[in-house]
């Protein structure tokens, strides 16, 4: 973990334990409450499967304003994924668009309110079961990177997640 990482992981703390001290430990309960909240209405849960090629997985995006990505990362596992094997296809795009294509000039924008497919190669050796995923994107216009992460069961294959 850089040094920049860490700053942000500590500045978080010191603005969590500033609220709490000024609203009280229960509005950072609520607070959490919401976050998670948030994150559950962003992934489909039971949608990570097997599927020809690899693995996938889907975000519903709810209505709030996802945004524009200029780049795209996936752990799975605590691992990091390679971008080189990793596709995310947005609604009303005509094809899925790979990690390394994202960038400044050629940004993700995920739509609001459908649905978003993530694909990933490379995962033959996946084993059946829970896995964790993390799935970062950093934002154009705000410096800070946004992440989600969530549990689910690796399950059979279909056509699509």
């Amino acid at each position: 973990m850089g040094m920049s990482h860490l700053r942000i992981d500590l500045s978080l703390v010191r603005q969590g334990l500033s609220v709490g001290w000024e609203f009280g430990l229960r509005s950072l309960e609520d607070l959490g409450s919401f976050g998670e909240m948030l994150q559950h209405s962003v992934y489909e849960a039971g949608s990570f499967r097997r599927v020809p090629g690899g693995v996938g997985f889907v975000f519903r995006n709810p209505p709030l304003r996802m945004g524009a990505f200029s780049a795209v990362r996936l752990f799975l596992d605590g691992q990091r994924h390679p971008d080189a094997c990793a596709w995310v296809h947005p609604a009303g795009v005509a094809r899925a668009i790979g990690f390394p294509e994202v960038g400044v000039e050629t940004p993700l924008v995920i739509p609001v309110g459908q649905r978003t497919h993530f694909f990933l190669s490379g995962t033959e050796a996946l084993r059946d079961g829970a896995h964790e995923i993390r799935l970062e994107l950093q934002s154009v216009a705000i410096p800070p990177v946004v992440w989600f992460s969530f549990d689910d069961e690796l399950a059979p294959s279909s056509e699509r997640p």
